[in-house]
């Protein structure tokens, strides 16, 4: 929070470096305008910050910075505190590798920073992505993350540069829309449920088709309505990513 006594030192530095030309000391009406709205300006703001960008100003610039110029340095110092493009990068590519299956991707999704989180969107395209070609992933996926980063970035930082009551009445402009978490999935039933499922439904298959009660019978009805194996499935699964990769690879190339 900017004291008076910061804000005065801060215009005598000003006049010290610009003179009474920029800055009106002979006419304290005027001057004392300049000082309000200064004040009113960077009310908010931290003290360390202001003065680190009035000196930026007056090592840089020969002409008197207007309230916007403090400001943009402001922004520019915390845009060099945040993450790099290939830093946010390292950070999404990691979040991909952890999301193999829902609960995953939900889970590395809620572990981004809130940027980042605005960059991907939702936890399914972490899954999406993770089954992508690594020359997809590494080129276009990593292109287009990168620029919407820089973006998200620099305009977060010079939101983060306006006053507080600006801010909180554009909150909504920076707002994390809600994502949509993926379905947790079903839990897999037991080889015991499954057993009592298939018992079920071949007593129902027999009752409708009127079928005789032999244990050949019985045994071929099984066969017929026999549900997969964790096994099986398992393979039928990774047979459909496999597919679905090639073909993704396909339409890319």
């Amino acid at each position: 929070m900017m004291t008076q006594k910061d804000i005065e030192k801060v215009m005598d530095l000003l006049v010290a470096a610009y003179g009474e030309k920029a800055y009106p000391t002979a006419y304290p009406k005027q001057m004392a305008k300049i000082t309000n709205l200064w004040s009113v300006m960077f009310a908010e703001d931290d003290p360390a910050e202001v003065l680190l960008a009035v000196k930026n100003c007056i090592a840089t610039s020969p002409y008197a910075p207007h309230v916007s110029d403090i400001k943009s340095r402001i922004a520019q110092s915390r845009m060099a505190g945040q993450m790099t493009e290939m830093e946010a990068w390292i950070n999404i590519r990691k979040a991909i590798k952890k999301a193999g299956t829902s609960a995953e991707a939900n889970q590395a999704f809620s572990e981004m920073p809130q940027i980042l989180r605005k960059v991907v969107g939702e936890p399914g395209t972490l899954k999406e992505w993770r089954g992508v070609s690594l020359d997809t992933l590494e080129g276009v996926i990593a292109s287009n993350c990168q620029r919407s980063y820089r973006e998200l970035a620099k305009n977060e930082a010079t939101f983060n540069a306006l006053p507080k009551d600006i801010q909180r009445k554009s909150s909504w402009m920076v707002s994390e829309p809600e994502a949509v978490m993926l379905p947790e999935p079903k839990p897999q039933k037991t080889h015991e449920e499954r057993f009592a499922d298939m018992d079920a439904d071949a007593a129902e298959y027999r009752r409708k088709y009127i079928l005789p009660q032999s244990q050949d019978m019985t045994d071929r009805v099984n066969a017929f309505v026999k549900p997969m194996t964790d096994s099986e499935l398992k393979l039928m699964e990774a047979k459909a990513k496999a597919d679905e990769k090639h073909r993704l690879e396909r339409m890319m190339s």
